[in-house]
């Protein structure tokens, strides 16, 4: 986290169910518990067994405990760490307090304020198996174990929740700035939907910036409005988003990694890494926009099978599969391909006038946009054969090459089908940068972790992306500090 997050009123009305099962026989053992309330952490203290780490805040339901009940609670000879934390809010003390308390056990949090839902914090922080017991007012006390679904899950629940809060506000135009690929085409025109059905004037923009430099403000504040939402980009425009929030309301709706703790200033960042959602249950933009807006699911679905987010959409997938009789795999590969050949803004088009998944499959703008897209790949595919490099042993592939196209992203998928034992680097110079593309394989490395190391101190370089799946931008005089950098972090490794 990177900010106290206030839950949506609506999210607070959902998180009235349970996280797990109700349960009347609490844990025989504290190894691996955390206990939230005083009740609850009472309750286990009587039986003899003391938790990892429980959170307290000397009251029940809001009203002070006995002087008997707080001498129990004080006398627990564990290491204390203070934290405060609003009523209906996950705050960024709190958080830190948790992490803390996870590095050394067992431990108390003691908030000055209130517990209420800081089992979801315990939840996004502790350890896969860890369980969390924590008393439901008026319904008993709740236990579940911590796992990867479940921290999806309750993401996604704050996300809608906070999302639906941000759209349902929204007064006059508003301008919406997607990545340039299927998965950031395809959460802008779920958005559009959304807002257009409530007669909300839309304004999208394409951006193949991942900072939103100077030309993109100059377009967003030319159009004059009072709402912003960015898709599927963002997370390394903090500088420009902090600025455009003092103007306008802002919101990021993003699905990479955000590196270190940058400031956004009054942005809303939607980003399920903030909640220490792991990558492989991340689900790319269009699928977190389907999750907000409940709109165009085979829209979702074609950015989430461009963008290969199989797995935390996985119910969604179903669905739509089973709902509309087409091949989304094709369809995806259609979308993309307009994306490749620099006619995205057409395609998006296309997808936006269809009225449905069967009448796109028919779209003769895309099937030609595909042929051509095809063609250009089956060439690179042959050149590869001859320009592309082992580099760390044979533990790495690089292919630099040049392309009318923007095809780096189709390509290292490619290779990285071919060569899935290898981590894969595409290359390409474009005006006065280098761009890179980058699959991890079977190579077990943080590909943004490495990123970072090897663009620093490299002037007018940017990176970042997924932990299997990244990106990165140097000037082009560059290119052999970068590539050196990368390698000998990867080596290390």
């Amino acid at each position: 986290m990177l900010t106290d997050f206030k839950i949506a009123e609506e999210t607070r009305k959902d998180l009235k169910s349970p996280i797990g099962e109700l349960t009347e026989e609490l844990p025989t053992s504290g190894d691996g518990l955390i206990a939230v309330g005083d009740v609850t952490t009472l309750r286990l203290l009587k039986e003899g067994v003391t938790p990892d780490i429980c959170v307290i805040d000397y009251k029940a339901e809001r009203e002070a405990l006995s002087e008997e009940d707080i001498k129990t609670l004080k006398s627990l000879d564990v290491r204390e760490i203070k934290a405060t934390n609003n009523a209906g809010e996950i705050s960024l003390s709190a958080w830190r307090a948790f992490e803390d308390a996870l590095k050394n056990t067992p431990a108390k949090i003691v908030i000055e304020g209130e517990d209420d839902l800081l089992a979801l914090v315990a939840l996004f922080l502790a350890p896969d198996g860890s369980r969390v017991v924590y008393g439901q007012p008026d319904v008993g006390t709740v236990m579940f174990e911590v796992s990867d679904r479940i921290r999806q899950k309750y993401a996604e629940v704050l996300i809608h929740g906070k999302g639906r809060e941000f759209l349902n506000a929204i007064q006059g135009k508003v301008v919406i700035v997607h990545d340039s690929d299927a998965d950031g085409a395809c959460s802008a025109i779920v958005f559009a939907k959304y807002l257009e059905d409530r007669k909300i004037e839309v304004v999208l923009m394409e951006s193949s910036d991942p900072l939103i430099h100077s030309n993109t403000k100059k377009e967003i504040r030319k159009e004059k409005a009072g709402s912003l939402i960015v898709l599927d980009l963002g997370s390394e425009a903090y500088d420009s988003l902090k600025e455009l929030s003092e103007e306008m309301h802002v919101m990021v709706l993003d699905h990479h990694k955000v590196v270190g703790s940058p400031d956004f200033g009054k942005t809303l960042i939607l980003n399920p890494h903030l909640f220490n959602i792991p990558d492989n249950v991340v689900g790319p933009t269009s699928y977190l926009s389907y999750v907000i807006c409940q709109e165009l699911d085979w829209v979702a679905a074609i950015g989430t099978i461009a963008d290969k987010g199989f797995y935390p959409a996985e119910e969604l997938l179903k669905s739509v599969k089973k709902r509309y009789k087409v091949d989304f795999e094709r369809l995806s590969q259609m979308f993309e391909a307009g994306a490749v050949l620099r006619k995205l803004a057409e395609t998006r088009d296309e997808v936006r006038n269809a009225e449905s998944p069967e009448e796109l499959e028919k779209s003769e703008t895309l099937i030609s946009f595909e042929k051509e897209y095809l063609q250009e790949l089956e060439r690179l595919k042959k050149l590869h054969e001859s320009e592309a490099e082992e580099l760390a042993e044979g533990r790495i592939l690089l292919f630099d090459f040049t392309s009318e196209y923007r095809v780096r992203g189709m390509v290292s998928n490619m290779l990285q089908s071919m060569y899935p034992e290898k981590s894969i680097i595409v290359a390409e110079k474009v005006g006065q940068h280098y761009y890179f593309s980058m699959r991890a394989g079977g190579q077990n490395v943080d590909l943004v972790e490495i990123i970072k190391y090897a663009i620093d101190g490299l002037a007018d370089a940017n990176g970042g992306g997924h932990t299997k799946a990244a990106g990165a931008r140097v000037m082009a005089g560059d290119r052999d500090k970068f590539i050196n950098g990368f390698v000998g972090k990867f080596k290390e490794i």
